[in-house]
């Protein structure tokens, strides 16, 4: 019979995948049991620390803990003037887009807790203090820029955030509104 054969052909196929499977794992483990010959490849040279060893081939640079500090990394390199400004651009909008965020919720939590008087007064300092960060992100865009449209979304965003107890209808009319402009300063930043 064809399938026995084959059964059994899968059979032994499997048999030895699982063999070669605990041979490499025996292996793999052997390279880090200090008891076995292949701990470290065979090497038993102890590992210079500290700095003090100097490997192979940088001789030239053995007197590297004299050398100045450089406080000029990768992040520190500059693409000229327009590329900075482009980058402080997107990270401004990025900024803005996450102090959008909190806006809503703080109105959301401002909305929940009317009857509370209280926790009302806890989320109304708490949205005061989102609608400060909101409204001082204006500065970033300054009118004529780019992006200076922005702050007349920022300026309607933040009068509708200071409404007094919002229907749900009206919060999720607000979280669309907000939703929409942190969609349009996602696509600005690509």
């Amino acid at each position: 019979n064809s399938s026995t054969g084959t059964y059994s052909s899968a059979r032994k196929m499997s048999q030895q995948l699982q063999e070669d499977m605990i041979v490499s794992d025996e292996a793999f483990r052997a390279q880090f049991d200090p008891s076995s010959s292949s701990y470290h490849g065979g090497v038993v040279t102890l590992a210079a620390v500290g700095g003090a060893r100097v490997p192979e081939g940088m001789e030239a640079h053995a007197e590297w803990k004299s050398l100045p500090e450089s406080s000029e990394g990768s992040s520190g390199s500059s693409y000229g003037p327009e590329y900075d400004s482009v980058e402080r651009t997107r990270n401004n909008l990025g900024e803005l887009k996450k102090v959008l965020t909190n806006l809503v919720a703080s109105v959301e939590a401002c909305s929940k807790v009317e009857g509370n008087e209280e926790k009302h007064k806890v989320a109304v300092a708490k949205r005061e203090e989102v609608i400060a960060q909101v409204a001082a992100m204006k500065k970033l865009f300054p009118e004529g820029s780019t992006y200076g449209g922005k702050q007349a979304v920022i300026d309607s965003l933040v009068d509708k955030a200071r409404q007094p107890m919002m229907s749900k209808d009206d919060l999720f009319a607000y979280g669309m509104m907000v939703k929409k402009e942190t969609q349009v300063i996602f696509s600005n930043q690509k």
